[in-house]
């Protein structure tokens, strides 16, 4: 395809004003989101959670104080995203969930969603010209708003979206090559080979076409950017290892082994009361000391049958699995029943506790308050 001459005319000048106003860090510096599961490795428990926790992801490259709220009305309907996004004008932006889709294509929809809040939080001007959805899922998604989300690291994400809701993916494709050139005079050796592991066929095929068309460019000249010298470091990479039940909730289980202690320790008192003729003494000296000796080695246990970590006392997360310790079961079989309590009890209010990186600028509501529906359109 044939990338839009308007669009790939207007590109430059329109990253180059994104740039300029969510700074340069993001585009040159920090790591780019992809589309994978070390990027985005919460297995989240309640519709709403999850949409948090992808956008608390999101957010943490930028540096920008966006306030994001999310609201639940979705009633468990699922089977494709239907995600409202209403927009103050602000910065600020509630997004309603009316249906749930499959985990991995959310952070690409939720990238082209929050592209226009950055713009109204950064003060970009959006012209409304740009693309429209063959589906309808994003009824116009602006160049601008595309060239914030590309200057806010998550130019993969969109050009994925871009595929999945019908939109024009080709000066997507453009500025990513723009900024691949730009991070690797930045010292970047990470983002291509992990943008080529990460994207399909069809999406690397439009970056090496744009690539091409802009051979021979000074893309730092095009962009207006200060002498590479000057730019923030690049940062390394952290990859996380997925954690299968984090966001979800987990139960202590005592774990004892008191039976199996009381048992050798009959044993022992009797060979005892044999050799002392005196078994009326050692027998219950010896359930004594095995008792004691098993309440020393009693220890709580994550109460999920493929993890079973052992819990120290103060904590909140798993250490093995990431659950969420949601309190206390005697018998392991009565596990799924009080996860069922649990989540009538809690609803899509509940916040996975962590440790502070992410969460900071997203919050749940229960889709009741007030709001002002100024959205999207054009």
């Amino acid at each position: 395809m044939t990338p839009d001459a308007l669009s790939l005319e207007r590109a430059p000048g329109l990253l180059r004003d994104a740039i300029s106003k969510v700074g340069i860090r993001a585009f040159v510096a920090t790591p780019v989101l992809l589309p994978i599961t070390e990027d985005f490795p919460e297995r989240f428990f309640t519709t709403a959670d999850g949409v948090a926790l992808v956008a608390s992801r999101l957010l943490e490259g930028p540096e920008l104080d966006l306030e994001v709220e999310v609201a639940d009305e979705s009633k468990g309907l699922s089977g494709n995203w239907n995600i409202e996004a209403r927009y103050d004008g602000q910065g600020s932006v509630q997004l309603v969930v009316f249906s749930a889709g499959p985990s991995d294509q959310l952070p690409s929809l939720l990238a082209h969603l929050l592209g226009p809040a950055v713009c109204e939080k950064v003060g970009i001007q959006r012209s409304g010209e740009g693309y429209r959805g063959a589906r309808g899922e994003i009824e116009v998604a602006s160049l601008e708003a595309i060239m914030a989300g590309v200057a806010c690291g998550w130019g993969p994400l969109l050009l994925t979206g871009a595929f999945r809701l019908g939109l024009e993916p080709d000066v997507i494709a453009y500025v990513i090559a723009m900024q691949l050139s730009i991070r690797e005079l930045n010292g970047d050796s990470e983002t291509r080979p992990g943008i080529n592991e990460a994207l399909s066929g069809d999406e690397l095929a439009l970056i090496g076409s744009a690539e091409e068309l802009l051979e021979g460019e000074n893309i730092r000249s095009l962009l207006r950017l200060e002498d590479h010298r000057r730019w923030p470091a690049i940062v390394p990479r952290e990859r996380e290892v997925p954690l299968m039940n984090a966001g979800r909730p987990v139960f202590r289980y005592r774990e004892t082994s008191r039976i199996g202690l009381l048992i050798l320790g009959t044993a022992i008192g009797v060979l005892a009361g044999l050799i002392t003729q005196k078994p009326h003494l050692t027998i219950p000296l010896a359930w004594l000391v095995f008792y004691f000796v098993s309440y020393l080695r009693d220890h709580d246990r994550c109460s999920d049958s493929e993890c079973k970590k052992t819990l120290p006392i103060d904590a909140k997360v798993c250490p093995g699995c990431g659950g969420v310790i949601a309190g206390r079961v005697t018998k392991l079989s009565d596990r799924l029943e009080a996860a069922e309590a649990w989540e009538e009890e809690h609803g899509i209010s509940y916040r996975a506790p962590d440790s502070g990186r992410f969460r900071a600028r997203v919050r749940v509501s229960n889709g009741e308050e007030n709001v002002d529906e100024k959205s999207d359109e054009k």
